[in-house]
């Protein structure tokens, strides 16, 4: 009985030397291999200048996996994007199968995480995007008739992570400038199968929305929290319990988002359950309220609305969106004011047209308050806000 003890100790004990040696040895060992891969494998997918100023390698970490992290990594243009910066990342890992990288199977990624993220996205005025920089793959030729060869890089994604992140949109096209700051992300679930649970849940400060010259948010907040059930095969996404933040506007949403290919078509309803009139005025700019930071409001609100259609950067095609808003008894008072504002009821609707801006339609069929027992009612219709606000 000792014996067997002393022997199965020994074996124990081999096993962990060998796991030792090899934590240390087989990324010495293969640590340019790995790298030559990665490289060969980025500059055949990309039309774009892909650097980075190192690396580094770890078996320990990740264990049976092998986790690979590129530093300073950077993708900028070429051509007609010459000079401008698409991406750049403070570091970015990937965490991968091992023994994939040796096989003829293909590379199977588990996870990746980037940090220090910036994004710069460019539609120039012809409509071309700077991020289309994907290269056609033997597949992708006239030949329908050839065999398709199965892809070498294999997704089989349990967690994508993005931490510190900042992005600018530059729509020269449609004349649209979005920047947000301050992002986090966390995707997370069983992204290998052709079905899967998947947990969302991104949050940004420091977010700017600018269309035709009119700020429609500045430094706001956004957070969006979501279940969503997956098709991956057809890229058809689902939403469960979700809440989605703006300021202090909470709002969720039903319905599906599908990317078969390069567009978004989406088809989904959203309301506000449970909102103040005070949330509605933290969607004004803070360039507009400046000089009012100590002013109150309560009522309440309802927001609805609808968003179908596709939305499409080869031609700026968004989706269209119906918006239903209704303000009931609702009060502002600011210090330096004698008199509060009473009695506030606002009923208003938006309506927009994705293909073409300029027949929005915004409608304020009733707006009344009391100022100092006197009241004050209009009423307001707005069309044509590009070409000609009537």
């Amino acid at each position: 009985m000792k014996r067997g003890f002393k022997i199965t100790g020994l074996i124990i004990g081999s096993l962990l030397v060998l796991i030792i040696a090899a934590g240390l040895v087989i990324p010495v060992i293969f640590k340019d291999r790995i790298r030559d891969k990665v490289e060969n494998q980025i500059n055949s997918m990309v039309n774009s200048r892909v650097a980075f100023s190192g690396y580094k390698l770890s078996l320990f970490r990740a264990f049976p996996n092998v986790a690979f992290t590129l530093k300073d990594l950077t993708v900028t243009g070429i051509d007609i994007f010459e000079g401008d910066t698409l991406a750049a990342v403070k570091s970015f890992s990937l965490v991968f199968n091992l023994m994939s990288l040796f096989g003829d199977g293909g590379y199977e990624i588990k996870s990746v995480t980037v940090n220090d993220l910036l994004v710069n996205a460019i539609v120039r005025e012809d409509g071309v995007a700077n991020w289309d920089i994907m290269k056609e793959t033997p597949d992708q030729v006239e030949d329908t008739t050839a065999i398709k060869q199965p892809s070498s890089m294999q997704v089989a994604l349990n967690k994508f992570i993005i931490s510190d992140g900042r992005v600018y949109y530059t729509d020269r096209q449609s004349g649209m400038t979005a920047s947000i700051g301050d992002l986090d992300f966390n995707l997370s679930g069983n992204m290998a199968g052709s079905e899967t649970e998947l947990d969302f849940d991104l949050t940004a400060g420091n977010t700017d929305f600018e269309m035709n010259r009119i700020p429609w948010l500045t430094n706001a907040t956004i957070g969006f929290r979501a279940g969503i059930d997956a098709m991956l095969d057809s890229m058809k996404f689902t939403l469960r319990d979700n809440v989605f933040k703006i300021n202090d506007i909470a709002l969720s949403f039903s319905g599906t988002a599908a990317m078969p290919d390069d567009d978004i078509d989406l088809d989904m309803i959203f309301s506000a359950p449970e909102t103040s009139f005070k949330s509605l005025l933290s969607l004004i700019p803070a360039f507009y309220m400046k000089g009012y930071e100590d002013l109150n409001a309560s009522g309440t609100m309802t927001l609805d609305g609808v968003i179908k259609g596709i939305y499409s950067s080869a031609d700026s095609t968004l989706p269209d969106v119906a918006l239903n808003l209704k303000v009931s008894d609702g009060l502002i008072s600011y210090p330096a004011l004698p008199e509060k504002i009473t009695d506030i009821n606002i009923a208003g609707t938006v309506q927009t047209d994705g293909r073409d801006m300029d027949k929005t339609v915004a409608e304020v069929s009733s707006f009344h308050f009391m100022l100092a027992g006197n009241p004050f009612d209009m009423n307001l219709t707005m069309a044509t806000p590009i070409s000609d606000p009537a």
